[in-house]
């Protein structure tokens, strides 16, 4: 006997990613380079030195 309510949920929550996917490739910034350890160093810094993720957004 199949659950129904695990089918509905699976598929409500199916239909309500629809509208929340970004298309592939769309919606990244442009980069004029690749990611450098410098840039990766840079931002574990300031993920040890940040208290909260508004604070860490701010810096970057």
């Amino acid at each position: 006997m199949e659950n129904r309510k695990t089918s509905s949920r699976k598929r409500e929550y199916a239909q309500s990613l629809v509208g929340a996917r970004i298309p592939f490739l769309q919606g990244r910034p442009k980069r004029d380079r690749p990611i450098d350890r410098d840039d990766l160093l840079n931002l574990e810094i300031l993920l040890n030195i940040c208290k909260t993720v508004d604070e860490f957004l701010k810096a970057l």
